[in-house]
């Protein structure tokens, strides 16, 4: 069965539902000095490599 994303229509009718405006929202019981801040994306595909 292939991934379906959720629309962005999807995405506020859930966030909606839950009582919150954004995603981000969901975390904001975490504290600042806890946060990574954005991922690096593109870091996951690099190969490691051994000396």
């Amino acid at each position: 069965m292939p991934f379906i994303p959720h629309s962005e229509t999807d995405v506020n009718s859930m966030l909606h539902a839950i009582g919150v405006a954004q995603i981000e929202d969901l975390f904001d019981e975490i504290p600042e000095s806890l946060k990574i801040g954005a991922l690096d994306r593109e870091s996951r595909w690099l190969q490691p490599t051994f000396s």
